[in-house]
């Protein structure tokens, strides 16, 4: 057989050229769908609650057997009542939601923030807080950049257990320690997101003209528009708007606070209290 340098493959130019490509693990989507797959909920209560003078809505999913909530709405009242007000009155609905296997596998996370989604009957600027496996157990690779290696203390100064190993680094959360970092440090940290989105966004003034002007101011003045900025300075400022106000929280004496849970208010909107509770059997879990 006479080598080509330009076939990469003893499949390429063959009927068995690209077999087993559609066997990926993705997430599915439909091209039709509109909706983003954070966006679809199941089995899901809907409820508001009132922070500081304002209804904000929640959405709660209940949660897969073998995860829960590490948080409770109650509990991201309280956080939200005790920060300024500018930091998240733009917020829209606040959201509990179950990922999927592959979810977690392929795009796993504390939380997120949608600058706009449409959840139930709601639509606008949301954060979502992702429901986790119990007793987690999780590794990372020895070789971190900086700014890998400042997120791994700061979720061990939050009570995540990490453990060196010959090759990687063993993390183990637990149920004290998930809700802390979801708390103290995810819901601040995509709030900071949303204040970095709305002070450096280029859309954010509708008038053509004025967004002009506004766009050559900043760029005189050095600011950055926001779909300008890196992803690190993204999670920079994120960080830093986190950092700050938990610090500023501690010092006040508002966290950390114990668990909050109304169960009269959680039964009249039949949300039920074990969709908080880590009891029940674990496993092993993807790296959130």
């Amino acid at each position: 057989m006479v080598f080509r340098a330009d076939r990469k493959n003893r499949k390429a130019g063959t009927k068995a050229r690209g077999r087993g490509q559609d066997n990926r693990l993705v997430i599915p989507s439909r091209w039709r769908d509109s909706q983003v797959y954070w966006e679809k909920l199941t089995d899901y209560r809907t409820f508001a609650l009132q922070i500081a003078g304002r209804q904000l809505p929640f959405v709660v999913e209940r949660p897969h057997p073998r995860c829960y909530h590490a948080v409770t709405p109650e509990d991201v009242a309280t956080l939200l009542a005790a920060l300024p007000i500018e930091t998240w009155e733009a917020l829209d609905l606040f959201v509990f939601r179950q990922p999927t296997k592959k979810q977690r596998i392929l795009s796993c996370c504390w939380a997120r923030l949608a600058y706009f989604a449409e959840v139930a009957d709601f639509e606008g600027i949301t954060i979502f807080l992702e429901a986790l496996p119990r007793r987690r157990t999780w590794y990372r690779s020895k070789s971190l950049t900086p700014d890998a290696e400042r997120e791994l203390r700061r979720l061990e100064a939050l009570g995540v257990e990490l453990i060196p190993e010959r090759r990687r680094l063993r993390l183990t959360s637990s149920p004290e320690a998930d809700r802390q970092v979801q708390l103290y440090h995810s819901v601040l940290h995509e709030l900071g997101h949303l204040e970095d989105w709305i002070k450096h966004d280029r859309y954010v003034l509708e008038d053509p003209e004025d967004r002009a002007a506004e766009g050559e101011r900043r760029i005189d003045e050095g600011t950055p528009h926001y779909d300008q900025k890196s992803a690190r300075e993204l999670e920079v400022y994120a960080h830093r708007f986190s950092d700050r106000h938990r610090a500023a929280l501690i010092e006040a004496g508002v966290i950390p606070f114990t668990r909050r849970f109304d169960e009269t208010l959680m039964a009249s909107v039949d949300v039920d209290e074990a969709w908080f509770s880590a009891d029940g059997d674990g496993g092993v879990g993807e790296d959130p």
